[in-house]
């Protein structure tokens, strides 16, 4: 077992969860009459405001590295990969297959907090992204294409 693995899962020490987010976006491609412009999208899920964890709320795909993930790698980045690929099939549909995914930051919760998560976002950009988002309407209940900016003004 990679020694990353024993302290992640260790109860009594209050480590951080492992979580993989990732955020991807989509290449939009406008036509003028004398150029092109090109901007970015990225995916948001919206969260059920029943779960007693971030209900109602907007957030890029992802979710817990498993156990068995982090056992079958020799690092957490990669164990972090599979998790956010699995994740966003599981939530919306998605197979990105061969997207790569690079990784952007790791951030930590204070270990103040009651509940603390050490997450990575990793980020894949695709001007072949799919359309056909199917979210559960259990977990998940709706999805949208925004831009950056627009999502920091509205979420």
């Amino acid at each position: 077992m990679p020694s990353f693995t024993k302290s992640l899962y260790s109860a009594s020490n209050r480590c951080p969860s492992p979580i993989a987010s990732y955020i991807f976006f989509k290449l939009k491609k406008k036509n003028y009459r004398y150029c092109q412009k090109v901007h970015f999208e990225v995916l948001l899920l919206k969260r059920n405001p029943k779960l007693a964890f971030a209900g109602g709320v907007w957030v890029f795909p992802g979710g817990a590295v498993d156990e068995d993930e982090t056992r079958a790698f020799a690092d957490e980045c990669s164990a972090a990969k599979v998790a956010a690929r699995r994740e966003i099939f599981e939530e919306c549909g998605l197979d990105v297959g061969e997207v790569e995914l690079r990784h952007f930051c790791k951030w930590t919760t204070p270990r103040e907090e009651k509940k603390r998560f050490s997450t990575w976002f990793l980020v894949a950009v695709s001007d072949q992204a799919s359309s056909r988002i199917l979210v559960d309407g259990s977990e998940i209940i709706d999805h949208k294409w925004i831009s950056p900016k627009s999502a920091i003004q509205k979420h």
